[in-house]
């Protein structure tokens, strides 16, 4: 019965304070999934479209160094970035616009937006990666089909690449869910 285990933590907690930390937990994991998503696959479809290995190599290095860094060095960068005396933001937006510094990290109603930003820098990367690892598998025929019937580079990229990455996204989830079964410590994610 883990529905009597959820009903002490409301009682134990507070109902007020713990009904506001369970949404607020839900919203931002679904904001998470769905712009990392949507981001990953965009800059896969990117990396895709690159033709010199050795370039396409450098984005995927850049882009997966942010997931390898400690999550207390990349706090320490953004709070680099967002100071209100010596950061970067402020200092440019003093210099630009000649407005007042903000205090970033003062005031709640700038953590979302931090807080969503920060979480898509750090993986976007490491999950374009992967879907990067699923577009190369897609048959080059496709796009030679999609050329001959007309279609632009756009659509080449959202018809063959898309749809393809889509099948080869379900067949990592269902993989990924089936390794997670066996040992966690072996899952992508």
């Amino acid at each position: 019965m883990r529905l009597k285990n959820l009903n002490s933590f409301f009682v134990r907690f507070g109902m007020a304070a713990s009904c506001s930390t369970t949404r607020n937990t839900f919203l931002y994991n679904f904001v998470f999934i769905v712009l990392n998503l949507v981001l990953a696959v965009l800059v896969a479809l990117l990396i895709n479209e690159i033709k010199d290995k050795a370039i396409s190599r450098f984005y995927q290095s850049t882009f997966l160094l942010p997931h390898i860094i400690s999550m207390v060095v990349v706090a320490y960068l953004v709070y680099s970035f967002l100071n209100v005396d010596s950061g970067l933001v402020n200092r440019l937006l003093i210099h630009w616009f000649g407005s007042e510094a903000v205090s970033w990290y003062g005031e709640p109603k700038y953590w979302p937006y931090i807080l969503v930003i920060v979480n898509a820098w750090k993986n976007v990367g490491y999950l374009s990666i992967i879907y990067f690892a699923s577009i190369i598998g897609i048959d080059k025929e496709y796009y030679e089909a999609a050329t001959i019937d007309g279609a632009t580079k756009w659509k080449q990229m959202s018809a063959a690449g898309f749809y393809q990455s889509v099948v080869c996204l379900v067949l990592i989830l269902v993989a990924n869910t089936a390794v997670r079964r066996i040992n966690k410590r072996d899952a992508l994610f």
